[in-house]
């Protein structure tokens, strides 16, 4: 497994909060083009297809503890 950047990361938790894309753009100040672009290479990372995979892919590796902390 290829290693996430922080950027990454910080997205991969959002999606798997169920953030939208839109509101990810919004709270990190980034077009959702560049949000769109950061999961497509999460996923090219990471071998995952879809985002269903990526949620269970964060809960399995401990990356979402809790979405309200």
């Amino acid at each position: 497994m290829k290693k996430l950047t922080d950027r990454q990361l910080q997205i991969l938790k959002k999606l798997a909060c169920g953030d939208s894309v839109k509101v990810m753009a919004f709270d990190l100040k980034l077009s959702s083009k560049t949000i769109a672009f950061h999961i497509l290479a999460i996923r090219r990372k990471l071998g995952i297809h879809n985002t269903i995979h990526l949620v269970h892919y964060a809960l399995h590796r401990k990356i979402i503890v809790n979405c309200y902390a």
